[in-house]
């Protein structure tokens, strides 16, 4: 499971954000025994995720743990918060041969991939999509948008398609993260 962090206050709170978000996913990853992966987004602005860059990163970063560890090739899956999810959605999609699942909590498509990026995945890539019923009104706005965008290219409510919103803010929980790992932990690439 590769996990993206959100955007800190500067570059130089990226490595607490990452490890705070991989601190976050542990305790899961332990219980259910999958390795979790917490790159650090390279961006100038903020620690924001830099596309060109940190593609490139994070290819090297599953390299190096599909080299060091027994990975399922068939069940890498990625998730991100905010930025992580605004940039998870991009990435995903246009790795749709690399993960079986992704998630997002509080990411939506206009943040980097673009309201088009369900368009030109090479497969129906499975997403499930979490948002805080009180998280900022055009966070929330920009993800009730997102759904019917994958729906229109292909994608099945509660199958392929998972869209929830849940009591709470610009946040991620304990809960958050089981939920969205239970649905992607469904999935398998099929080769």
């Amino acid at each position: 499971m590769i996990v993206l962090h959100g955007q800190p206050p500067s570059p130089s709170f990226s490595e607490a954000y990452a490890l705070y978000t991989l601190a976050g996913w542990s305790p899961l990853a332990d219980a259910r025994g999958f390795v979790v992966l917490a790159p650090i987004a390279s961006g100038p602005i903020s620690g924001s995720w830099d596309p060109p860059d940190d593609s490139v990163m994070i290819d090297a970063v599953l390299a190096d743990a599909q080299a060091a560890y027994n990975i399922n090739r068939a069940r890498r899956y990625l998730w991100g918060f905010s930025s992580g999810g605004h940039y998870g959605h991009g990435f995903a999609l246009s790795h749709a041969a690399t993960f079986a699942a992704y998630g997002v909590n509080a990411g939506v498509l206009e943040g980097y991939a673009g309201a088009a990026a369900p368009s030109t995945a090479t497969r129906k890539l499975p997403v499930s999509i979490r948002v805080g019923s009180s998280d900022s009104p055009g966070m929330l706005a920009a993800a009730r948008r997102d759904p019917p965008r994958f729906t229109a290219n292909g994608w099945v409510t509660n199958d392929t398609l998972s869209y929830t919103e849940f009591s709470g803010g610009h946040e991620y929980t304990a809960q958050e993260l089981e939920a969205g790992w239970n649905f992607m932990c469904r999935f398998a690439v099929v080769p």
